[in-house]
């Protein structure tokens, strides 16, 4: 059967409609890819711009800044960076009692050894064990005094620090056992005595920033303190809501002022 005219025009005229679709298509995608490549192209100009240091875009204020200048974000950025900041996870703890020698000396170790009931708390397993450590280094107390209509306040005393010290403990209870004799030492509530402060008192030294070791540097470039303390409370947590190591937190408190860091 014949086809009639129409579909031979028809026919005829669909290589002319994919030639135009094609056309749009291809110049669709050019424009798409000509902007693009004008994005990058611009782009790289910005980081040439960048890289030789042009004094227009680095000393011009930019609003995604915060209206400054990169030359005052650069310079912020280089003076943080060379910042040695101190780290709250490096730092020693040093427990010893008075008068029984230098810290980790035969004398030392076996006075603070004795300290405990079962004798096998050694000075380095406190630092071993502790977690955190918690303290004020400096509380001043005072009151407000009226003058008038005027107040003026005046300090009345410099506080007595406290520490408190978290840590692991071992299997037989060392820090635990060694805490109890301790406090042992300043109330027996066996008999109802008390002892003398030279029986229970403990010398603290806390230097920042430092974990070169398990001793106390002699370098005094480093910040420290050293107190002399008593036992105040031991608090143990327990749970069997999830597995973990046990910790410990003791609370001590300055025996006195005159002795330790100003």
């Amino acid at each position: 059967m014949p086809l009639p005219n129409e579909l031979f025009e028809a026919r005829a005229f669909l290589p002319s409609i994919g030639v135009l679709a094609a056309r749009k298509i291809a110049g669709a995608f050019e424009s798409k890819t000509v902007a693009r490549a004008g994005r990058i192209f611009a782009g790289v100009q910005g980081i040439r711009r960048y890289i030789d240091g042009d004094d227009e875009l680095f000393n011009s204020p930019n609003p995604l800044l915060g209206g400054i200048t990169l030359n005052q974000v650069r310079d912020a950025h280089r003076a943080a960076e060379n910042r040695n900041y101190s780290r709250a996870n490096f730092f020693i703890i040093e427990v010893s009692t008075p008068s029984a020698g230098p810290a980790g000396s035969a004398r030392a170790d076996e006075a603070f050894v004795d300290s405990g009931a079962q004798g096998t708390l050694p000075q380095a397993d406190i630092n071993m064990f502790a977690t955190d450590v918690s303290y004020s280094p400096a509380t001043l107390s005072g009151e407000k005094r009226q003058f008038g209509a005027a107040v003026m306040d005046s300090v009345t005393g410099n506080e007595a620090t406290d520490i408190t010290l978290t840590t692991l403990d071992s299997a037989d209870g060392a820090v635990k056992s060694w805490f109890r004799s301790v406090a042992r030492r300043a109330a027996n509530r066996s008999d109802g005595t008390f002892g003398v402060p030279a029986s229970y008192a403990l010398n603290f030294t806390i230097v920042h920033s430092f974990v070169d070791g398990f001793a106390v540097p002699d370098d005094a470039k480093f910040y420290r303190n050293v107190y002399s303390m008593r036992p105040v409370s031991m608090q143990h947590e327990l749970s069997r809501e999830a597995p973990g190591l046990e910790k410990v937190q003791m609370t001590f408190t300055q025996i006195d002022t005159f002795m330790g860091t100003p």
